[in-house]
């Protein structure tokens, strides 16, 4: 048997992307030992079809917004705003990003709190998914302050679709915040 098969529209080759990196020091440091590192990602690429100024321009939107707001706040820890190319691709940007990371930044990173998709009011309610659906330093904090802001837990469960994943795979504590179920 013989076929054949025309693709029109499709491009093969090799493209670039870029994570984009601002990084918050510490300000009130132990001289002692480094400070820890807290990460706040999003993507910024979205797929065809797909509401791109939710999926992830909002996500982006917030980490640039909570950027802007703690610049200034005194912290013990070291805060890195993310937000990563090629998330749609495979998670490729953050794959990359933790794979560059030293021993001693992994060793000093307590958290990643990955936002994707939070901008909908379409959608269904904020949900916190880790990789492997258990409760970690990130899930415990938003629970938290999900407590003491809404007077209950925000939902959490497990998925592994966003750049979480990559904190993850490396020991990080880490989970996606994301509406579920996704808008129509």
């Amino acid at each position: 048997m013989t076929a054949s098969l025309k693709i029109e529209g499709a491009y093969s080759g090799e493209k670039t992307s870029y994570n984009v990196v601002a990084t918050k020091k510490a300000t009130k440091t132990n001289k002692a030992k480094k400070s820890d590192i807290i990460y706040i990602t999003g993507h910024h690429d979205s797929v065809a079809g797909a509401p791109g100024a939710n999926d992830d321009a909002s996500g982006t939107s917030v980490t640039l917004e909570l950027a802007r707001v703690l610049k200034n706040l005194p912290t013990d820890t070291e805060i890195r705003f993310v937000t990563f190319g090629a998330e749609e691709n495979g998670l490729l940007g953050s794959q990359n990003y933790v794979n560059e990371l030293s021993d001693d930044d992994i060793k000093r990173t307590i958290a990643n709190f990955n936002l994707d998709m939070v901008g909908s009011r379409d959608a269904g309610d904020l949900v916190i998914l880790t990789n492997d659906g258990e409760m970690n330093l990130v899930t415990e904090l938003a629970q938290a302050s999900s407590k003491r802001l809404n007077g209950e837990p925000t939902t959490y469960g497990q998925g592994g679709r966003s750049d979480h994943v990559s904190f993850a795979e490396a020991g990080i504590p880490a989970a996606l915040f994301i509406h579920s179920p996704s808008e129509p």
